[in-house]
């Protein structure tokens, strides 16, 4: 069964169900963990660059057990977020003493980048069509270069379990580098790392985040939720002129904030305040209802998001219909109610 199909059966149908966390409720928010969409991308060609794909993935993804209401971006760890469909994480991370941790500023997420990577692999181990796109951000430049490399450089080259299991699930050019987007094919059971640190060879563990071919979106600060309209309209021009970017450009669009006001009152929907996810929300729904002939036209690249729900995770992907080659495993909730 295509995604379309179930999509258009429900698309008249009354929202019923909505997330609920933290004293929010959101129809578009909260709620992974009701979805399954653990192999969506199994039924996509091969051919196909990570480029002309749209791609759901989340901002500050490490940071569902932080109780911080003005850090936390995510109710969810990270297999339910894998399961549910994200296959784009960004973590920031800092060598503290003999090991790489994952931080969000200056505060412990409670995670090592050990466990990150050995959850990533598990979960390509068991699916093994799929890729996983991290962003890894070297979070403070107050610590040694030489030994955040030292100590990352371990988990990704072969000598511990951990690195031996890398060097078959992290996608490398070796010492070449990697300079331009993989296909799907290419990165079918791997990690692909966006390298957001130096190295002496550009590109030796991952695409450069400072690559040309990366655009990303992403306006950090805003006056608590004042501006939420003008920063989706800031989200909406910037994924509106992807398609007409070169097909070699991986496109990333954060409809988040770091500084300025709590992310979750930004994401959600309160009272009279419509949250950026029912915005992106409304726009995805209506971006499905309208036939796309042409590949290009429909791609929205990857979209980094707070506490996103299981609605605009599955509209994300349904945008990648007509990339298919086969029909996609049914997913555990069908996408397509409206709100």
């Amino acid at each position: 069964m295509r995604f379309s199909a179930v999509f258009t059966a429900l698309a008249s149908v009354a929202l019923c169900h909505a997330g609920t966390f933290n004293g929010f409720t959101d129809a578009w928010s909260f709620d992974l963990a009701d979805t399954q969409n653990p192999d969506w991308m199994s039924s996509l060609a091969d051919n196909i660059p990570l480029s002309m794909l749209s791609i759901p993935g989340t901002h500050n993804s490490m940071t569902h057990k932080l109780k911080d209401d003005d850090l936390q971006g995510q109710n969810t760890p990270l297999d339910t977020q894998l399961n549910a469909g994200i296959r784009y994480f960004d973590i920031s991370v800092r060598c503290m003493i003999t090991d790489i941790w994952v931080y969000h500023g200056g505060t412990f997420t409670s995670y090592n980048i050990e466990q990150v990577l050995s959850t990533l692999f598990d979960f390509l181990d068991n699916h093994p069509k799929e890729t996983v796109i991290l962003r890894i951000r070297k979070g403070s430049l107050l610590d040694s270069q030489e030994n955040f490399l030292h100590f990352l450089t371990k988990h990704l080259v072969p000598g511990t379990p951990l690195g031996d299991r890398a060097v078959a699930r992290v996608f490398s050019k070796g010492t070449d580098g990697i300079t331009a987007v993989p296909t799907l094919g290419e990165v079918r059971g791997k990690v692909f790392i966006l390298q957001d640190f130096k190295t002496n060879i550009p590109g030796r563990y991952g695409l450069p985040w400072d690559s040309p071919a990366i655009s990303s979106y992403n306006f950090k600060v805003t006056l608590g939720t004042i501006l939420i309209k003008l920063k989706w309209r800031a989200v909406q021009a910037f994924i509106e002129a992807i398609p007409s970017t070169s097909r070699e450009m991986l496109s990333i669009t954060h409809t988040t904030v770091s500084a300025g006001a709590k992310p979750i009152e930004i994401a959600a929907s309160h009272g009279r305040v419509e949250g950026l996810n029912k915005r992106l929300g409304d726009y995805l729904w209506n971006k499905n209802r309208m036939p796309a002939s042409v590949p290009s036209t429909n791609r929205i690249g990857v979209v980094a998001m707070d506490f996103p729900g299981q609605f605009l995770v599955e509209y994300i992907i349904k945008l990648n219909n007509i990339h298919q080659v086969s029909s996609p495993p049914l997913a555990g909730v069908a996408p397509g109610i409206r709100m």
